[in-house]
């Protein structure tokens, strides 16, 4: 948009300028005045560009600028009447830093500098010694201003990507556990769904057993810390593959992509022991977790989140009523039965090779 502003501003302050002369208010020499209707064109051109080829704003910004620095240059040797022609530079200098950035900004002061310094030696400009040190410290004086807006604008800019970035965070995880919260996780489950096609989807519900008891015994701030632990444990045991939120209370499930009935036992079983396992410490105490979990999967028409959410959600009160610390699925047709195997799994050849192949995938974590 700056590029666009300096590409119409360039084009119509030429323009004004070649009309004031043609009507006789100010005087330019032949060549300002070409130089001028160049520039507008070249300024009109630039603009359209930028409106039309978004994308192609960097070099456009550049050819702007240059647009506008020769135009300055020929002002400085063909207006040797205008005693105040050399302000254009200190304009210049200052819309580079805005457009192209600091460094732009000071390899055009180090530029004109130069130029202006060889033409008042070589005789080019008539300049007193006193004004050329003036207009020199007077233009690295703009340039370190222009730059300490830009590094205050760039820090400024960072800070608001960096709350921004923590907004969208707070947004898409829950605050106790950073898991993903309910609408994350419906939102990303949707998706996987609709990506997924044939391939299998598996979703693990996981209650924490006689959590209500944690509570009454070390309080609320002992519920949070047990519900960190245990949530530590799941994110720490699945693939990267996998989606883990916290939906509710001490519910938390896991979407399992490209996961089969088997496999999804599997990796239900493995959790449930590694949160049996964990022991977290809690106001000194080391205390004896254990969850209880429900799996559905898919079958082979895809069903909705929400109802997968239920089958699962049904899957894990039937491990509640069957005496808790166990592993349920879901009641359907076309889906494998393996409740009652919870015991039996390492010891079983035919779900063997399907545990292997999930812990082979997922993030090693030290038990």
């Amino acid at each position: 948009m700056f590029s666009l502003l300096v590409a119409l501003v360039t084009a119509v302050f030429t323009a004004v300028f070649d009309i004031s002369a043609t009507l006789g208010l100010i005087w330019l020499s032949p060549s300002m005045f070409m130089a001028n209707l160049g520039s507008m064109a070249v300024g009109i051109v630039t603009a359209a560009l930028l409106h039309l080829r978004p994308q192609w704003s960097k070099p456009l910004a550049w050819t702007a600028a240059g647009n506008t620095y020769v135009l300055f240059l020929i002002a400085l040797y063909s207006m040797p009447g205008d005693e105040l022609r050399y302000v254009w530079f200190f304009a210049h200098a200052g819309g580079t830093f805005l457009l192209l950035g600091s460094r732009a900004g000071w390899a055009t002061i180090v530029v004109t500098e130069a130029i202006i310094i060889m033409s008042y030696v070589a005789g080019g400009i008539v300049l007193s010694e006193n004004a050329l040190a003036t207009f020199c410290f007077g233009l690295a004086a703009t340039g370190a201003l222009y730059h300490c807006y830009n590094f205050r604008t760039a820090a400024f800019l960072r800070r608001i990507e960096l709350g921004r970035r923590q907004l969208e965070y707070a947004a898409s995880h829950d605050s106790l556990t950073g898991l993903l919260n309910r609408p994350a996780f419906m939102a990303r489950s949707g998706r996987v769904l609709s990506e997924a096609g044939r391939s299998p989807v598996s979703l693990l519900f996981i209650d924490v057993d006689r959590f209500k008891s944690v509570n009454d015994r070390h309080g609320h701030k002992g519920g949070d810390e047990t519900l960190v632990a245990v949530a530590a444990t799941i994110a720490g045991s699945v693939r990267v593959t996998d989606s883990v939120a916290r939906i509710g209370g001490e519910e938390i499930v896991v979407l399992l992509p490209d996961t089969g009935a088997a496999d999804a036992f599997a990796m239900a079983e493995h959790l449930r022991a590694r949160i049996e396992t964990a022991c977290p410490i809690i106001a000194g105490d080391r205390l004896s977790v254990t969850a209880s979990i429900g799996w559905a999967t898919t079958g082979s028409a895809a069903p909705s989140i929400e109802t997968l959410l239920t089958d699962a959600d049904e899957a894990m009160y039937r491990a509640k009523q069957s005496g808790r610390n166990r592993v349920e699925p879901r009641p359907a047709a076309g889906v494998i039965e393996l409740a009652g195997q919870r015991r039996d799994v390492d010891a079983s050849p035919g779900l063997q090779p399907a545990f292997s192949e999930i812990t082979d995938q997922k993030t090693a974590v030290s038990s």
